[in-house]
């Protein structure tokens, strides 16, 4: 593929990584590309200085027509491409070897500063002097490290081509090493025979004493134009097809019209004539001091995280990772990344601060506007290995109720009528696992590729959302039994659920797709229609035994009824405020029924009542617009100021702010029974005990009709409840049917704002550190 490095570290660290590093590698090209340019137009003016003008304007005159010319070979293509490098190679080679003929044959007398080989003249050159020169100020060893690295950054330029070759994974690795093998030999040849034939004054102030010693002082300048035009041509090359390729991947969305490709070959000729551009707006600053460290902060960048992509890659142990190179190691690799960063900072602090600003800003950038890609990226692998590592740390058996969390499995059967139920346990969950779980009635075989669509349903209505949640579809020969599967299975070592929700039995009610879904959500057109009226695959008996197998595996029973009903500007994100500006302050009430607690135990359901509203509390938005409120009603006889007395130590022993309501039992609240609420005042019972056991004598269902009265009259400002779920009975017989039950459950709840019925096995309050 093409995009040389970009693309094999963006398909190796992810889009944001892979694609800030292959912006700034085409920058690094447009840097490189200017560099060689001037260094030729340079070249150009020294050779001929009575032929032709002098001048900053001039030399950029001479770049410009040079650039042009490149620029109009990498328009015709890689074919004409790799001709051209074949000459210019060949012009280079005679260049060099001429070069070294001469400094063997040319007299010393000729030449000023020249010595012929001499062993005075080498060991003379061989310890470091930085002075200044004639035409440059005192620099240092890190500048003048700045100023060579350009000279070996070659290395990437087969890597820029990979889209260009027949086999990349052979010729890429083959023709890189020779390049840089042979390269080598040529600057420590360089190296040697300057320094033992040129003396030290003459190598810093005469920067063409090449020329001087030459027996044909136009072959070497021959060699420079041959050099700087091969590099440039190869930036130019190189960088084009990396802004293909950074185009075609659509990581920002202006630049999609630059990855179109011409011919039969896939030229970027639009990219070709963008990066010209580039090169021509770099060729004015025209100092090649000022160009080469910014080359090499862009290119010591890129090769830094090439490195750390293998070190990655090594530490992630995946199976697919398997370098071919012998000598690889990943230590080696995780040293040249660090070195590369080191000495970013060691050349220029602030070059390299600007460098690594620029990648930091593009990350952002393209993390916001791209699109999501499967590109296999090396964060899933990383994530894996230390989710893995800390999965088997995480002992079940060590789990303290202090550190106690939700670990919610909802049970639905089509998120198009529960979405808000779904974002509110979404918000309710505070940090803890989440599982959406949905069961298809049938056998296995025939239902396999139903399970494989909906589950990629799921996950793209998740993510289309912005849920944290995992999605679960099984297949079982009834609801019931596919829900205890999932609370058997879902959840992983000792990140396992420990509250189920289900939605209320409402079998008669016709299921209304929810305003939010009908606003938008593209993904709800992969999901079924919804149920027809009276169209059930879940009986009663299903229903209330799915209750009790959670009762019997330890987990947590919430049922939630009427959250179609939630206001939608509360599962808003926090930043929404214009939404939430008419909001009035509201409440959130927890009403733990017939309850009995002391100061050193509470009843679980009361507890887990009193920790999901004050879960619910804690989340951005409903705090603001909130204030939980603990309700209770008195049916003992007692009084109202002993009952928030009792409310109070409740809180403290929790430590949980709230408001208190205490409902005290009046005459009107029995005006609908067929029973004598006047209190005679003759019968020696307070008023109290007389409304008390009055209460008392109601039928278990008037009872339930008068509670729920009650706290409709408490709920005109209520969001959502919180209330205690009565126990399921245990066997299904004539007097305990599970009909009955459910019917139970209707009376307390009906016609009541968004209500959570909560149901606990266990304590999820630490009453002691």
């Amino acid at each position: 593929r093409g995009g040389g490095a970009y693309f094999l570290i963006s398909r190796s660290l992810g889009p944001e990584l892979g694609g800030s590093v292959g912006f700034v590698f085409f920058l690094g090209n447009i840097a490189a590309g200017s560099l060689y340019i001037v260094g030729f137009s340079d070249a150009m003016a020294q050779a001929f200085p009575d032929l032709l003008p002098q001048g900053r304007w001039w030399k950029f005159l001479y770049g410009t027509i040079a650039l042009v010319i490149l620029t109009l070979i990498s328009l015709m293509g890689a074919g004409l491409f790799a001709k051209t490098s074949l000459l210019i190679f060949v012009v280079l080679m005679t260049s060099l070897g001429m070069s070294m003929i001469s400094f063997v044959m040319q007299s010393p007398d000729k030449v000023s500063g020249f010595t012929g080989a001499s062993w005075r003249t080498g060991f003379g050159n061989f310890a470091p002097s930085f002075v200044a020169s004639v035409e440059s100020p005192m620099l240092s060893y890190s500048q003048v490290f700045g100023i060579l690295f350009p000279s070996v950054t070659g290395i990437m330029a087969g890597v820029n081509m990979s889209g260009d070759l027949a086999n990349p994974a052979k010729s890429i690795p083959k023709g890189t090493l020779m390049a840089v093998g042979g390269t080598y030999v040529v600057y420590i040849s360089l190296i040697l025979i300057l320094g033992f034939t040129v003396l030290k004054e003459t190598l810093i102030n005469n920067y063409s004493i090449m020329s001087d010693v030459s027996l044909i002082p136009i072959v070497v300048s021959m060699g420079i134009w041959a050099a700087t035009l091969s590099s440039a041509l190869s930036s130019v090359i190189g960088g084009s097809r990396i802004l293909q390729a950074l185009s075609r991947d659509k990581l920002v969305p202006f630049l999609g019209f630059f990855g179109k490709g011409f011919g039969k070959n896939d030229e970027p000729r639009i990219a070709v004539i963008i990066t010209y551009i580039a090169i021509q707006f770099c060729i004015l600053i025209g100092d090649l001091n000022i160009i080469a460290p910014l080359q090499t902060m862009m290119f010591l960048l890129l090769y830094a995280f090439v490195n750390f992509a293998c070190v990655a890659l090594s530490v992630t142990g995946a199976p697919n990772w398997r370098p071919l190179f012998k000598q690889y190691s990943w230590l080696t690799a995780l040293i040249g990344a660090v070195l590369c960063v080191i000495i970013m900072f060691v050349v220029s602090p602030i070059n390299a601060g600007i460098a690594i600003g620029l990648q930091l800003i593009l990350i952002i950038i393209i993390h916001f506007y791209a699109p999501s890609q499967q590109w296999g990226d090396i964060s899933q692998a990383l994530i894996f290995h230390q989710v893995r590592k800390y999965l088997l740390r995480l002992d079940e058996k060590k789990e303290h109720v202090k550190y106690w969390r939700l670990q919610a499995l909802l049970c639905i059967a089509n998120p198009r009528s529960s979405y808000p139920l779904i974002q509110f346990i979404n918000n309710l969950k505070k940090g803890g696992l989440y599982v959406v779980g949905n069961v298809k009635v049938g056998d296995f075989d025939s239902n396999l590729e139903v399970i494989k669509q909906e589950r990629a349903a799921w996950y793209e209505f998740i993510a289309e959302s912005k849920f944290k949640a995992f999605p679960e579809v099984v297949v079982a020969s009834s609801v019931r039994q596919g829900i205890q599967n999932l609370m058997m299975t879902s959840g992983l070592g000792g990140m396992r659920i420990n509250t189920m929700f289900l939605g209320f039995y409402e079998s008669a009610k016709v299921p209304q797709q929810s305003s939010e879904i009908k606003r938008g959500k593209k993904s709800i057109s992969l999901f079924s229609p919804l149920r027809e009226k009276g169209v059930s695959e879940l009986s009663v008996d299903e229903y209330v035994s799915i209750i009790k197998d959670a009762h019997s595996l330890n987990k947590n029973v919430i049922l939630a009824r009427g959250f179609d009903a939630l206001d939608q500007r509360l599962l808003q994100p926090k930043n929404i405020v214009k939404k939430l500006a008419r909001i009035k302050i509201r409440h959130i009430d927890l009403w733990p029924l017939r309850y009995t607690n002391s100061a050193d135990s509470i009843e679980p359901s009361v507890a887990l009542t009193l920790q999901l509203g004050h879960i619910i509390n804690l989340v951005d938005v409903w705090s603001k617009f909130h204030k939980l409120r603990l309700c209770s009603i008195v049916f003992d006889g007692g009084s109202a100021h002993d009952e928030e007395k009792r409310l109070k130590t409740l809180l403290q022993v929790c430590r949980i702010r709230a408001e208190i309501l205490v409902v005290a039992l009046q005459e009107s609240d029995f005006y609908m029974f067929d029973v004598n609420a006047k209190h005679d005042l003759e019968s020696g019972m307070s008023r109290e005990h007389f409304l008390a056991d009055l209460y008392h004598k109601l039928s278990a269902r008037d009872q339930k009709i008068l509670i729920n009265n009650i706290i409709k009259q408490h709920s005109d400002r209520t969001s959502v409840i919180f209330m205690t779920l009565p126990k399921p009975p245990l066997e299904n017989t004539m007097d305990t049917s599970y009909t009955k039950y459910l019917e139970d459950l209707d009376l307390l709840s009906a016609e009541l704002p968004p209500t959570m019925m909560v149901h606990s096995t266990s304590n999820v309050i630490a009453l002691e550190v």
